[in-house]
């Protein structure tokens, strides 16, 4: 299992078999880690670490929800692990749901 948080190597570990001894890691640093196998390209996932509770996935359909904002102005990001990141700035006020639409149209560029 080889670990990346952006471009960094966290650790490379073989796991030869279903009976490896399972990898226990702690993360000191926030952003988005890829974990994925040096010899099967479709063994592959993301973690995003942050230490902000207010995060969400998206579902199918792309839509996501976040509770329990508080009122304020936010930054909210979107990651896609071909495109990359963006953001935009919103205003949550108290008692009205805030919306939020990311667009991916494929001509970007990944992070």
């Amino acid at each position: 299992m080889h670990s990346y948080l952006g471009t960094s190597t966290v650790f490379n570990r073989g796991m030869p078999n279903a009976k490896a001894t399972p990898i226990e890691y702690v993360p000191n640093q926030q952003g988005v880690m890829k974990w994925k196998c040096d010899v099967h390209p479709w063994m592959r996932g993301y973690i995003g670490i942050s230490r902000n509770p207010l995060q969400s996935v998206t579902g199918a359909t792309g839509a996501f929800r976040i509770e329990h904002v508080p009122p304020g102005r936010y930054t909210i990001e979107a990651w896609h692990e071909r495109y990359g990141a963006k953001s935009q700035e919103i205003s949550v006020e108290p008692g009205k749901p805030a919306r939020v639409i990311f667009k991916y149209d494929g001509t970007e560029t990944g992070t």
